[in-house]
């Protein structure tokens, strides 16, 4: 499971080191980059981001084989987080314990993260995909910008690769993420893509809407344990992809 999860985040992973090649921004950064008093604590020295959206807290100690879990201690930075993997809740700029079972890990995503994934059914297949998952986590605004390239030559060296920005505004009753094309060459990605935007934590909504440029299209909509998708079919890559849903108290809101 977590071998094909690494394969799905490609997108994101890609997208985290080009900042790296362009910005000199490392893929993996320390906590104690940040928070320089935790270089030598042993509960927390280890921990990292993952790219801008993602922090991790490898677990170091056996599990309880009694409970069949692993008690955990970690520290999370400030800011409000969420659980990757259950979507739990949980405040920043303080130390926690939590259990852990063998296909859980304390994996968090910051309030407002987006994270792109890819649905390659070839788990060889490292080029842009076709089918795009987008996660976004509720709590604020945030603005995420997605490379992409062939992988394979160096032909972005002459323009040939697409960024494209991600805007996600944040609203209690109100979500609308905005995709579309900024810098680059068509041809480079699919030329149509699938989307599928995961807002995590997020119940059934009133409304949906799905616009391609100024033209409303069609889209599908269910809910998957505790988020909301939305899917929208064989959409042109280069313009601008507008989805919003709409309802009373939509979030789902389970603090640790």
């Amino acid at each position: 499971d977590y071998l094909h999860l690494r394969h799905r985040l490609i997108p994101y992973l890609y997208n985290e080191s080009y900042k790296y090649h362009k910005y000199g921004m490392p893929l993996i950064n320390p906590i104690y980059y940040k928070y320089p008093e935790m270089y030598d604590d042993i509960n927390y020295r280890n921990e990292y981001y993952l790219g801008t959206e993602l922090f991790v807290s490898p677990i170091i100690k056996k599990k309880d084989y009694v409970m069949n879990r692993v008690v955990h201690k970690f520290f999370l930075p400030d800011g409000m987080w969420y659980d990757y993997f259950t979507g739990k809740k949980f405040p920043g700029g303080k130390t926690h314990i939590s259990f852990f079972k063998d296909e859980d890990y304390p994996v968090f995503a910051k309030a407002g993260s987006i994270i792109t994934l890819g649905h390659n059914d070839n788990l060889n297949d490292t080029t842009p995909p076709k089918n795009l998952e987008i996660q976004i986590f509720p709590g604020r605004s945030n603005t995420y910008n997605l490379y992409e390239d062939d992988g394979v030559s160096e032909l972005y060296n002459k323009g040939f690769y697409l960024i494209s920005t991600i805007d996600y505004n944040y609203m209690p009753n109100n979500y609308t993420v905005i995709v579309r094309s900024v810098e680059g060459k068509s041809g480079i990605i699919p030329d149509r893509r699938n989307y599928s935007i995961r807002f995590r934590n997020t119940k059934q909504t009133e409304t949906v809407s799905a616009y391609f440029n100024e033209s409303k299209i069609e889209a599908t909509s269910r809910v998957e344990n505790n988020d909301f998708v939305v899917e929208v079919k064989d959409v042109p890559t280069v313009g601008q992809l507008t989805i919003s849903v709409k309802g009373n108290n939509i979030e789902l809101n389970t603090v640790h």
